[in-house]
């Protein structure tokens, strides 16, 4: 019967320290490589994690509006929706960034 090999002794005590230096380093990398556009849609997601009533607007507009086979259906349910809720704060901010008419709609 042979014998296995040993392994040897491998230190591991600064494991959790290489591995949060290397997750920044990563996330610069990622960073420096973000297109414009990528941090709007950043920006806005961060806006709309702080928007406890954004958030329940958006999840009952993709979970209803967004299934809606009609366009009027979905408007008037839409509308109702912004009258429930009121527009998001994170979409108000969106808006203004894209639209014309976004100075008079984050009022």
């Amino acid at each position: 019967m042979t014998t296995p090999p040993t392994v040897p002794a491998v230190d591991v005590s600064d494991l959790p320290e290489k591995a949060v230096r290397l997750a920044g380093e990563i996330l610069q990398a990622s960073r420096d490589r973000e297109t414009s556009a990528e941090r709007k849609r950043s920006a806005m997601m961060a806006r709309m994690m702080n928007d406890a009533a954004g958030k329940k607007f958006t999840i009952a507009m993709a979970d209803q509006v967004l299934r809606m086979r009609t366009a009027k259906r979905a408007a008037r349910r839409m509308d109702s929706l912004i009258t429930e809720y009121g527009i998001p704060k994170y979409f108000a901010a969106t808006a203004a960034e894209v639209s014309p008419a976004g100075p008079v709609i984050s009022m």
